[in-house]
């Protein structure tokens, strides 16, 4: 692309060279500040200043580089202003270096800025298949031939560029433009660096020394690039490309206006459009144009002839043989017709270099070196040396080079210091090998990792197996493996990414024991990635056992051991090979049915000492017992506990108000804190059984009352009361009055105080039980006071005793130490004829006769109560016998009263003894007859004429004495006339008879003889002459009935 102004100087030269022909502009030449030597095909003109390894054969002058930005850019010019299609001269005129750099490889970014009513497209064609062949030619120009034509023009940095180009991105702009894009309006170079910067921060492009971005605007939207509107479409250029500065940074760009169609002034003239499309196809030739001088003069320093003209305006509007189909370049199966590019060897081409070629790139599995890391390739291409650097690459490489001829591959970037290398055989070297006469050739460089490696203390040594890079530069991609002895030095390896790294495990096997790596291969994807050293562990084969007290149904216990360091799990009973001298953690507890039951173990860890099965751990069966507890009346109280045995022992656990939950062993008997104390007389209570045993989850949740203590001191047995109150309720304290220690002895209570108050005296004769009440806000004491009392036991008659020193509770118990004077009547209890005379008295059963002659009380010895006595009397029944006609003798106190049962004596004609054993009437009849009669008879008389004797008496029961002298015998005896039986015994000369009034008893000699009848007595004559008469009449009468039946029978 040139400007007008290179367009005036460039035809002036060329006017002189036509005149001048003799050499003399050669003088012009050596002092001119571009190279400008003849064209030679076989003599490339390549800059003297590329670095020391660049081919001899490229020695030329260059120009200083130093330009910051374009004073203006490089136009494709129009196909009508130019005269034959490139610039005058310049077949004769091959292109130069000039110190600036070139894109290594080319990342193309295509902007389309189309703001909408505006088209790419004008007839037939889309926009969107317009923005696919551009985007398409982007894509395919790689790994080309076509694009290798670049491959000849080299910087001093990197070389030659390499094969490779691609699409970074596309992006549709519909902003609208910032002016109508119209000659009187055209957009400004300004307007298209917008865009480009806009379209980086709109995709988050980052813009790069191999980074072009490309604008296209719509069909006909005119531009300019200066501000002045002279250098425009309108005037000038089909496109431009040129670069800008953000910062430090280079942004290179094209402006790629679309004046295409049929009749389009950037139509190329003549050709048909190879995929019919009048739009695309010519923006595809001019793309092709600011591509190639993008890439071989990025900064508008690097490669020109010595007019300024780059490799595309060397060859513009020159497109070769033209197929029929309008093509003249087929990429990957695609058809465009592109102008030819300028090639030093060659002149206007389409292609460029060897057809063999030559590939690098990484082994399987490694990975590629990064853009820091770079290798120096010099090479042969068209019998010409050549270098260039892997410099922006994905590690892959490929070059178009002469068949057998050798290829030299060297490192920039080693350092000492470095992990990771890329190296083409083990040494790691410079290496060099021959490019091969097929097609296609690859070599392999291997990714290789540095790992220290040996083996820890006490393992003795180990094998180690890697891959490393071959021994000689490899075509088929394989590393070596090799194998070393580890030891306990370290020492460093390099191995192939992506490879195994493996050592022997385990080793030193023995009875149950073994030596043994946590990993034991490794695939290699990072540095220092073997553990160094590799650890063996020293392990036993081991078996963890368990047992279980309390039964119950559970699973076993899982536990936790150290294989190579690390935890792992296995079930108890499982034989597992476990590190030496490592923990071991059985699972602490076993889950139950519900969440309130678990077997549990107080001691779940240990130490793996020895192999075998001498690990156990006991679990005990255990319940949750949810325990609070709760308190009332007032203040604090201490803590109460739960005790229970946990894991076998007894342990107390601290309730809180809060329910917590304890853990209690099965079948274990727990015990509960019922009472808390503060002091003696003052505790917190709760009235709950507090002992028990744990057979299922319980809930225990005493309730502790405040209680005062009432303390009862001195109370008899049998007392209640005593004890502990609910804080503010009614305590009381009864108790009996008196406590009989013995039958003779016994505690009277006489008093009692309150809470040490003045006593209160009860009264003696208070035998009901003594009581006292309070309200229990706060502890209360009664004391009562008593005496000993003895009893004095006697059997007296009431009415015999005349005085007696009297109880003072009433009931012959008496205060120990009394007094008892005793005072007893003679004779007592006189009723009718009858009474109770006193014979004797005993104490504590010593008796002691008294005076029955004597008429005066007798008087006891006087009795001190220190112990309990026993009185008693002797006494015996008189009856007072009263006589008429005759005197009494026998009497035991003189005063005609006889003891009962006592013999008495009436003195009368006759003598007779009787038995006192009633009181009696006694009556003697001086024909000598006596009467005893228990009641007083009247009109007592004796008739000698008739033998009878007669007297009256109201409902008498009499005895008669008849003295057998008088020889007389009761015949008979009659009241008011009725006969009476009698009984009478003529040994005893007693006749006995009961009646109501007038008596008569009819008595006969017994010196006369007497009939059988006369003798029977009266009483047994009559009864015994009834029952024969009855006898009689009844044994008639049986004989009737018996004669009378016989009649009445058939």
């Amino acid at each position: 692309m040139h400007s007008n102004r290179m367009n005036i100087a460039a035809a002036t030269l060329l006017l002189i060279l036509g005149i001048v022909s003799t050499g003399i502009v050669t003088s012009v030449y050596a002092s001119s500040p571009q190279n400008k030597g003849p064209y030679n095909p076989t003599s490339p003109r390549v800059p003297e200043n590329i670095q020391s390894n660049a081919p001899d054969s490229m020695t030329a002058t260059s120009r200083s580089s130093t330009t910051l930005g374009p004073s203006q850019p490089h136009y494709f010019l129009q196909e009508e202003k130019t005269t034959t299609g490139t610039l005058a001269s310049a077949s004769s005129n091959g292109v130069f270096y000039h110190g600036g750099p070139t894109m290594h490889i080319s990342i193309s970014y295509a902007i389309f800025w189309l703001p909408g009513g505006n088209n790419f497209e004008q007839s037939s064609g889309t926009d969107s298949a317009y923005m696919s062949l551009i985007n398409g030619f982007l894509n395919d120009t790689s790994g080309t031939s076509y694009y290798n034509i670049l491959n000849q023009y080299p910087d001093n940095i990197n070389g030659t560029p390499l094969d490779r180009s691609v699409l970074g991105g596309s992006y549709l702009d519909t902003t609208p433009y910032p002016v109508a894009g119209t000659e009187a309006h055209p957009l400004h170079d300004s307007d298209i660096q917008a865009e480009v910067t806009n379209a980086m921060k709109a995709n988050n492009w980052v813009p790069g020394p191999n980074k072009i971005f490309h604008v296209f605007t719509g069909y006909g939207i005119e531009s300019c690039y200066d501000t002045s509107n002279r250098e425009c479409t309108f005037t000038v250029y089909c496109a431009y490309h040129s670069f800008f500065t953000q910062g430090s940074q280079s942004i290179i760009y094209s402006n790629m206006p679309d004046f295409n169609g049929v009749t389009g002034h950037c139509t190329p003239r003549g050709q048909s459009p190879p995929n019919h499309d009048y739009y695309a196809d010519p923006e595809i030739n001019i793309l092709s144009h600011e591509l190639f001088e993008a890439v071989s003069d990025p900064l508008l320093n690097a490669w020109t002839d010595s007019f300024g003209a780059e490799i595309g305006d060397k060859c513009s509007w020159n497109f070769g043989s033209v197929n029929p189909d309008g093509s003249n370049l087929v990429l990957n199966g695609h058809k465009y017709l592109v102008q030819l590019e300028w090639s030093n060897y060659n002149g206007c081409v389409l292609s460029y270099g060897p057809s063999h070629s030559v590939t690098i790139t990484p082994s399987p599995g490694g990975n590629p070196f990064p853009s820091t890391y770079t290798f120096n390739i010099t090479f042969a291409s068209q019998g010409s040396s050549w270098w260039t650097t892997t410099a922006y690459t994905n590690g892959t490489v490929t070059i178009a080079i002469d068949q057998n001829t050798p290829i030299d591959i060297t490192s920039k970037t080693v350092t000492a210091s470095q992990t990771e290398k890329w190296c083409f055989d083990q040494n790691c070297t410079n290496v060099s090998f021959g490019s091969g006469d097929g097609t296609v050739t690859t070599y392999y460089y291997f990714d290789l990792l540095a790992q220290q490696v040996s083996v820890s203390t006490g393992a003795g040594t180990a094998s180690l197996d890697f891959a490393t890079g071959t021994i000689l530069p490899d075509t088929l991609g394989f590393p070596q493996r090799l194998t070393i002895q580890l030891t306990q030095t370290s020492q460093t390896i390099w191995v192939q990414r992506g490879t195994t790294v493996s050592v022997t495990s385990p080793t030193n096997m023995g009875v149950d024991t073994r030596w043994v790596t946590r990993v034991s291969a490794w695939t290699i994807s990072t540095d220092f990635q073997v553990p160094n050293p590799i650890v063996y562990y020293p392990q036993y084969l081991t078996t963890f056992q368990f047992t279980v007290r309390g039964g119950g149904s559970y699973s076993p216990p899982s536990v936790t051991y150290y294989d190579t360091g690390l935890p792992k799990t296995a079930l108890a009973g499982t034989t597992v090979w476990a590190d030496n001298a490592a923990a071991y953690y059985y699972q602490n507890q076993l889950p139950g049915s519900t969440p309130y039951e678990r077997w549990s173990t107080i001691a779940p860890n240990g130490i793996v000492s020895s192999p075998g099965s001498g690990i156990s751990v006991n679990y005990y069966h255990q319940y949750g017992v949810t325990a609070s507890y709760q308190f009332t009346g007032g203040n604090s109280p201490t803590t109460p506990s739960l005790t229970g045995n946990v894991y076998g022992l007894s342990v107390p656990n601290n309730l809180s108000l809060q329910p917590s939950t304890i853990w209690l062993d099965a079948g274990s008997a727990y015990s509960l804190t019922n009472i808390l104390e503060s002091w003696a007389q003052e505790r917190w209570y709760a009235a709950i059984a507090n002992t028990g045993l744990v057979n299922s989850p319980m809930i225990l949740s005493p309730t502790y009352t405040h209680q005062y203590f009432l303390s009862v001191i001195g109370a008899l047995p049998g007392s209640a009361g005593q004890g502990w109150y609910d804080a503010g309720s009614d305590g009381s304290v009864t108790t009996p009055g008196v406590y009989e220690i013995s039958s003779t002895s016994r505690i009277r209570l006489t008093s009692y105080s309150e809470d040490g108050g003045f006593p209160r005296t009860l009264s003696d004769l208070a035998f009901n039980k003594v009581g006292a009440s309070f309200i229990m806000d706060g502890p209360h004491t009664v004391q009562f006071f008593s005496r000993l009392q003895y009893y004095l036991a006697n059997t007296f008659q009431t009415d015999s005793i005349d005085s007696m020193t009297p109880s003072p509770t009433g009931d012959s118990w008496y205060y120990d130490g009394t007094s008892v004077d005793i005072v007893l009547n003679r004779n007592w209890d006189a009723i009718g004829n009858t009474r109770q005379s006193l014979v004797s008295y005993s104490i504590d059963n010593i008796a002691a006769s008294v005076d029955r002659m004597s008429t005066s009380p007798t008087d006891i010895p006087t009795i001190t109560m220190s112990t309990g006595h026993v009185l008693s009397e002797g006494f015996v029944t008189q009856y007072y016998i009263s006589v008429q006609g005759a005197t009494l003798s026998g009497s035991q106190t003189g005063d005609g009263w006889f003891d009962s049962g006592s013999r008495f004596t009436i003195q009368g004609t006759y003598n007779r003894v009787y038995t006192a054993n009633m009181p009696y009437h006694a009556y003697a009849v001086p024909a000598g007859f006596q009467i005893l009669a228990n009641t007083t008879l009247s009109s007592v008389l004796w008739s000698s004429a008739s033998n009878t004797l007669s007297f009256n008496a109201n409902h008498v029961e009499a005895t008669v004495y008849i003295p057998k002298e008088l020889n007389l015998a009761p015949t008979k005896v009659s009241d008011d006339g009725n006969a009476l039986v009698f009984a009478y015994s003529s040994s005893s000369e007693l006749l006995g008879f009961k009646g109501s009034s007038s008596f008569q008893v009819s008595l006969s000699s017994t010196r006369a003889a007497s009939s059988l009848l006369s003798n029977i007595p009266d009483w047994i004559l009559y009864p015994a002459s009834i029952a024969i008469a009855v006898g009689a009449i009844l044994i008639i009468g049986l004989l009737l009935m018996k004669r009378q039946t016989r009649k009445t029978s058939p």
